[in-house]
C-alpha cells in the first residue's frame, strides 16, 4: 500500500500495487504480472469496489486524494511500460532513453474513469520536470500538485522559470500546478523556488482555498557549496499568487529533514521530520533528533515538540482540531513530549493536541518483527486510518500513554478502549480504521 484517503462520507480509499494473487476482502484476484489497485471501503471496513490496473514496466500509484463528490484522483509514476486505467484506456511511458512519466487520473465515486493527463520527463539535456510528489483536491474538485522543475518548464499553463544556479548542485525549484476538476484542464502553474535547490514534497488546501506547500531546500554559501539543508513551507492564494514562504533551516554543522506535513481547514501547517544537533524553530530550543512544529496561517511558529525514541513518518489533521501521526516506536521507550512510555517497539499511532502540541494519547502495535507505515489519513469526524506492513504472526495494541482526550464529533467523556489490528501475516499489508474514542475497528487487507 502506498497511500490512503478518506472521503466526506467516511469511506476509505486505499491504493498500491500487488503481484500474483491477492484478497482485498471480496475474494481472490490475480494479476497476470503486476498490477496496481484502488480499493474503496465503507467506514466499517467492508469492500465496496476494487479496481485492478494491470501494467507492465516500472509503474506505481504514489498518491490518492478525494473530492467533494466522492471522486478519486490518483498520481501514477511510470518509468517505462504502460498501465490500463480502465477497459480500453491505456497510458504509458515510451521505453526510449529511460524517461520518467506521470499520469494524473480522475475516477468518480463509483470507480468510473473520468479523465487522465500525462507528463514526461526528458532524460537528458535542457529543462526537465522532476517527480510530482503530492496532490490534493480542493472544495471545488480542482486538483493541486507539487514537485520540482529544473530550468524552465511548461506544465500546460504557461512557461515557468526559476533562479539559475548551474554551479550549485543543479537548479531545481518547487512547482505548483492546478488542474480543473471537470476535465483536468491546466488552470495555472507557478514556480516558488529561491536560490538553492528545493522541491515541493507535500501540498494541501485550506478551507478558504489557499494552497500550502512544504518541502526540502538547500542554500549555498559564497563558495556555492550546499552547507545548509532544511525545510520550507509556503502559502499561495487560490489563484496561485504568493502569500508567504518560510525557510526552516539550521547552521553549517546540521541538517533538517522533512518526513511529512499536514494542513488543517483553518490554514495551519504541521510539519514533522528530524534534525542534527540542536535547533530552534522559533518556540524554544530543541535537542532531540525529531520534531513536530505547527505554523499559524501567517507562518509564525505556534509550538514545537521534540520526539525521542519514535519516528513520525505520516501525519494528518482532522476537522476538529486534532493532529494524528503514525510511525515506528523503538524499545525500550519513546517520548512524545510528556515523558517516556515503555515499549517493546512497534507501529506507533498518536493523537496530539493541535493547540499546544501535547500528546493526547498514543498506542503501539506490537507482535511482529518489523513494521512500516505507508499511509495515514484522518476524516472530519476525528477518525483515523493507518496502513502499512509488518512481518510476524500478528500485530496488536500493547498499551497506551494516556493524556487529555481528543475532541470528537459525538463523545467527550467515554474512554477509548484498547483495540487491535489482527491477522497481518508475514510480508502482508494491512489497514485498520479507528476512532478517537471508539473501539478500534481492525480490518486487515492481506496481500500475498
Amino acid at each position: 500500500m502506498s497511500d490512503a484517503a478518506v472521503d466526506g462520507a467516511g469511506n476509505v480509499i486505499a491504493v498500491g500495487g500487488f503481484s500474483g494473487t491477492a484478497d482485498f476482502g471480496g475474494g481472490p484476484v490475480t494479476a497476470a504480472g503486476s498490477a496496481q489497485f484502488i480499493a474503496k471501503y465503507s467506514p466499517a471496513g467492508s469492500l465496496i469496489w476494487l479496481k485492478q490496473l494491470d501494467h507492465v514496466g516500472g509503474i506505481g500509484i504514489e498518491r490518492v486524494a478525494t473530492g467533494p463528490s466522492g471522486d478519486i484522483t490518483v498520481l501514477i509514476y511510470m518509468h517505462d511500460g504502460n498501465i490500463t486505467l480502465d477497459p480500453g484506456v491505456i497510458t504509458g511511458c515510451p521505453m526510449v532513453n529511460s524517461p520518467v512519466c506521470y499520469a494524473i487520473v480522475r475516477y468518480d465515486a463509483a470507480g468510473a474513469h473520468g479523465w487522465n493527463h500525462h507528463y514526461m520527463t526528458p532524460s537528458s539535456g535542457g529543462a526537465s520536470l522532476q517527480p510530482f510528489h503530492d496532490l490534493a483536491v480542493d472544495a471545488a474538485g480542482d486538483v493541486l500538485l507539487t514537485g520540482s522543475c529544473e530550468g524552465s518548464c511548461d506544465l500546460g499553463a504557461g512557461l515557468m522559470s526559476g533562479p539559475v544556479e548551474s554551479s550549485f548542485n543543479g537548479s531545481a525549484n518547487t512547482t505548483v500546478l492546478k488542474l480543473g476538476g471537470a476535465a483536468g484542464t491546466p488552470l495555472w502553474s507557478t514556480m516558488i523556488g529561491v536560490v538553492g535547490p528545493d522541491a515541493g514534497r507535500f501540498i494541501g488546501v485550506t478551507g478558504a482555498g489557499d494552497v500550502l506547500v512544504a518541502g526540502k531546500q538547500e542554500t549555498p554559501d559564497n563558495l556555492n557549496d550546499p552547507v545548509e539543508r532544511g525545510v520550507f513551507a509556503a502559502r499561495l492564494s487560490a489563484a496561485g499568487a504568493p502569500v508567504w514562504r518560510r525557510y526552516l533551516g539550521v547552521t553549517m554543522d546540521g541538517t533538517t529533514a522533512l518526513h511529512h506535513a499536514a494542513i488543517d481547514p483553518a490554514g495551519h501547517t504541521m510539519l514533522t521530520g528530524h534534525f542534527a544537533n540542536g535547533i530552534d524553530f522559533g518556540a524554544g530550543p530543541l535537542s532531540a533528533g525529531r520534531y513536530l512544529i505547527k505554523l499559524d496561517p501567517s507562518s509564525g511558529t505556534l509550538w514545537t515538540t521534540a520526539i525521542s525514541g519514535a519516528q513520525a513518518t505520516a501525519m494528518s489533521a482532522d476537522g476538529l482540531g486534532n493532529l494524528f501521526f503514525a510511525g515506528v516506536a523503538s524499545a525500550p521507550s519513546y517520548d512524545l513530549g510528556s515523558g517516556p512510555t515503555p515499549t517493546p517497539g512497534g507501529m506507533l499511532a498518536a493523537w496530539v493536541d493541535a493547540a499546544t502540541g501535547a500528546p493526547y494519547d498514543s498506542r503501539v502495535y506490537t507482535g511482529a518483527t518489523s513494521y512500516a507505515v505507508t499511509a495515514f489519513a484522518a476524516d472530519a469526524a476525528g477518525r483515523a486510518v493507518i496502513g502499512g506492513g509488518s512481518r510476524g504472526p500478528s500485530i496488536s495494541a500493547r498499551g497506551r500513554s494516556p493524556g487529555r482526550r481528543p475532541r470528537t464529533a459525538s463523545s467527550r467523556s467515554s474512554p477509548r478502549e484498547p483495540g487491535s489490528i489482527e491477522g497481518v501475516n508475514p510480508g502482508r499489508i494491512g489497514v485498520g480504521a479507528f476512532g478517537a474514542f471508539q473501539r478500534c475497528a481492525g480490518w486487515p487487507l492481506p496481500i500475498t
